[in-house]
């Protein structure tokens, strides 16, 4: 209760679980109002927006067996941190277009499985602090004579899968 002609600052801590529109309305007694005064806060969620430096990774002709990596920059143009994970399309032609991740490599690994990929993207998941960049580098050693039309799909944690694509291109 607010005693009259005095004044009470009210501090709100706002915290999302999704994105959209919002709208709260919070009900003040005043001493001596027999109604109550409503105050209304309302807003949008947001995603965070990024881009990448590139509009596509184009690695043109490679040589099969070989190691060729290409590297980007992925921007986080929001005022919030944005958790990320990279991943790539497998190809629907073959049985696929595999993808190693830094974290999935260990010395007990199975040496058959670990010459079958042929795309390592480094880093594959993080953390981008706001209104910052990281670099990305993704390593690509084909295991079939094709055309390779893929994607390097950005999943944001909280947001949604698959937020942003970016085109991957080799012969």
């Amino acid at each position: 209760m607010i005693p009259i002609e005095n004044y009470q600052a009210i501090q709100i801590t706002f915290h999302s679980e999704q994105l959209g529109q919002f709208n709260e309305i919070f009900n003040v007694e005043i001493d001596g109002n027999p109604k109550l005064l409503p105050i209304t806060v309302s807003g949008q969620v947001i995603g965070p927006t990024f881009y990448f430096d590139q509009v596509q990774l184009k690695y043109g002709l490679v040589s099969y067996g070989f190691q060729t990596t290409l590297a980007c920059h992925l921007y986080n143009t929001s005022l919030v941190s944005m958790p990320f994970k990279l991943h790539i399309d497998q190809d629907k032609r073959r049985k696929a277009n595999y993808v190693s991740f830094e974290e999935d490599i260990d010395d007990d690994s199975d040496d058959d499985d670990q010459t079958n990929k042929e795309f390592f993207i480094r880093p594959s998941h993080g953390t981008i602090p706001p209104q910052s960049d990281t670099k990305i580098f993704v390593d690509f050693i084909p295991k079939a004579i094709q055309k390779y039309d893929t994607f390097l799909h950005v999943d944001v944690e909280g947001v949604g899968k698959n937020i942003f694509s970016l085109p991957i291109t080799a012969k």
